[in-house]
């Protein structure tokens, strides 16, 4: 019997220092918990402003292809804007000679016009006369 109590001894301290090592094990992996929350914390900010980073990125991105596409289109229409000032400017020339030809119309036509009268004059005269 002797030997069975020692036994029981030996197993209720082994039991007893099994305990005490698990309690030091999880106050050890607390701590280490606690030590490593910082760095997971920093590790999280990180990676969350990298991706804030990234979609910023991408923005600008797009931006600048909207703001390149902005100025082929704005090329674009001072390239029209400039054939449609010379289409005008020629407009108005044509309209400007064709005034003019259509003042030398208006004088022709009085000349003519005189030119007519006369002659029905200088006729009526001539025919008042014989």
């Amino acid at each position: 019997m002797p030997r069975l109590t020692l036994y029981k001894r030996n197993f209720f301290q082994n039991e007893a220092r099994y305990t005490q090592q698990t309690r030091e094990l999880e106050t050890a992996n607390e701590i280490l918990s606690k030590t490593t929350q910082p760095y997971r914390y920093m590790v999280e900010g990180m990676r969350s402003r990298e991706s804030q980073i990234t979609n910023l990125q991408k923005l600008l991105d797009d931006e600048r292809a909207k703001v390149a596409q902005l100025s082929r289109e704005k090329a674009a229409l001072i390239q029209i804007q400039s054939a449609m000032s010379i289409d005008l400017d020629q407009l108005v020339t044509d309209r400007a000679q064709m005034e003019h030809e259509l003042e030398n119309i208006r004088h022709s036509a009085r000349k003519e016009k005189k030119k007519k009268s006369r002659k029905i004059y200088y006729d009526k005269q001539q025919q008042q006369q014989q």
